[in-house]
């Protein structure tokens, strides 16, 4: 679910020119990605996921920290769980380790802005969700830097403009 998530925003495009200097953070497979609390233990899902959790009934369920790596051991995304679901700010990279998008969630639910970068870094893309549905100002740059801005309300779309 998390993979169709990544896959998805990668298609997606989000809001300024200005470049995003954020690169993934290194990760070996000895290391913490934090303190594991309430009786959790570092899992590895055969997603791809490391982080704090339990397994239950034969799944992964991650609570605080979380890193998912691409198949080269790198860092594909970060961000948290809560009782398995994903919560505040993810991001994603690129396997080069360029930032791709960030988005925050409340309950597995986009919750906040999600923005997506393009591979030279700029912002191409920006929307606000509140609990799943977009909210207010949808901002994308074509390739010439125009801006279209589109208002939302309870994820329908109000008022274009140029």
């Amino acid at each position: 679910m998390i993979r169709n998530f990544l896959m998805c925003s990668l298609t997606m495009a989000g809001v300024s020119f200005a470049q995003s200097a954020v690169r993934a953070p290194a990760y070996s497979p000895d290391q913490q990605v934090g303190a594991c609390e309430g009786g959790a233990a570092r899992v590895r899902s055969p997603g791809g996921f490391v982080g704090c959790g339990t397994v239950e009934n034969g799944f992964a369920k991650f609570n605080g920290p979380v890193v998912r790596l691409f198949d080269s051991g790198k860092v594909e995304a970060v961000g948290q769980m809560k009782n398995g679901l994903r919560t505040g700010k993810w991001q994603a990279f690129s396997e080069s380790g360029a930032l791709i998008s960030e988005v925050e969630f409340l309950d597995d639910n986009f919750h906040g802005n999600r923005i997506e970068y393009g591979a030279n870094g700029q912002k191409k893309f920006h929307e606000v969700y509140v609990h799943g549905k977009r909210e207010g100002s949808q901002t994308r740059f074509d390739v010439n830097g125009v801006a279209t801005v589109v208002q939302y309300s309870k994820d329908r779309p109000v008022v274009a403009s140029k």
